[in-house]
């Protein structure tokens, strides 16, 4: 299950890489209530991702606009970015969870 951000009301519907965050404490409910892996887009970028993964514990995340600079990919960002995600603090806590049946 893949949470993300978008416009679906706008002219043009917009239904992801719009480098919106949403609400994660509504991420984490969804989470908590999962039997499926989920998965944490929408808005994410190398400053926030730590707290994003912290605060909601999803099974993975997804970025897109947030690693890219006029539309295209950055090194640099994608970079910090992973090292960001990749915290030891992050991964320790989240290997101690159980994945869901059938993974």
């Amino acid at each position: 299950l893949l949470l993300d951000s978008g416009r679906p009301n706008a002219a043009v519907r917009e239904l992801g890489g719009t480098g919106r965050v949403h609400d994660w404490s509504v991420s984490k409910k969804i989470v908590e209530s999962c039997k499926v892996p989920v998965y944490l887009a929408g808005g994410l970028r190398p400053e926030n991702v730590a707290e994003a993964i912290r605060t909601v514990r999803p099974f993975g995340v997804d970025v897109c606009s947030g690693v890219r600079v006029g539309g295209r990919l950055n090194i640099e960002k994608v970079e910090e970015f992973m090292r960001n995600a990749l915290r030891r603090d992050l991964l320790t806590d989240s290997l101690s969870r159980k994945l869901p049946r059938g993974i």
